[in-house]
């Protein structure tokens, strides 16, 4: 049992390193090693869905507002890279592609997006 300081809305574990897992919560993001904290970082922004890249250097958060930010991960430390900024609802879904070149968010306006990683462009937009 660890405490994550709320309830938990994802839970996501770097298949590349097992021992480490991201957990958000609505108002922060809590980095883990082996079932420990290691970082517990508060945020300013409703987060409502996440995701870790397979080796555990990457995060994708979604918020309420309908914007994904992304931060890099090292050690202890999270960092935010950037602000992507293309949905109109509430992000309910964040994954990476098998290859980890693309990522892919959902909204709650039923749409869903395909961002390059490297240069987090817009692939693809899905309106369903």
């Amino acid at each position: 049992s660890v405490d994550v300081g709320g309830q938990p809305n994802a839970l996501n574990l770097a298949i590349q390193k097992p021992e480490f897992a991201l957990i958000t919560t609505d108002s922060g993001i809590v980095l883990l090693h082996n079932s420990k904290v290691i970082s517990t970082t508060k945020v300013n922004y409703t987060i409502t869905s996440s995701s870790v890249s397979p080796d555990g250097t990457e995060a994708v958060v979604g918020a309420q507002d309908g914007k994904l930010r992304i931060y890099s991960i090292t050690g202890d430390m999270l960092t935010e890279e950037a602000l992507l900024e293309k949905h109109r609802g509430a992000i309910t879904s964040i994954h990476y592609s098998p290859d980890v070149s693309m990522f892919a968010s959902a909204d709650s306006n039923r749409e869903a997006v395909v961002w390059d990683r490297g240069s987090r462009e817009v692939l693809s937009v899905f309106n369903y």
